[in-house]
């Protein structure tokens, strides 16, 4: 009889065991959904600031452009060079 009633102890400890074990990972479960969330409309804010800027960017760009088309190319055709300039100095090495 001692047996049996271990063994039903020990049974239903291993049960409850399983509950709380599940209960936590439940827990668990929500709070990572949470935080994902979370992350997820922070992540998606500053992908809308960042787009913000670049079409404020863009918008100065193109009217610096229309009003100053030869200064415009001027300041490309010098970027250019000395990027290439750069470029040539680093494949020396």
């Amino acid at each position: 009889m001692d047996n049996d009633n271990l063994s039903n102890n020990a049974g239903r400890m291993m049960d409850e065991g399983r509950e709380k074990v599940n209960e936590y990972a439940e827990k668990g479960r929500e709070k990572m959904n949470e935080y994902a969330d979370k992350g997820r409309d922070m992540l998606n804010e500053y992908a809308d600031k960042g787009m913000d800027y670049v079409s404020s960017a863009n918008s100065a760009m193109v009217k610096f452009i229309r009003d100053e088309p030869i200064l415009a190319m001027a300041t490309i055709f010098a970027a250019g060079y000395l990027v290439a300039r750069m470029l040539n100095g680093l494949s020396r090495r």
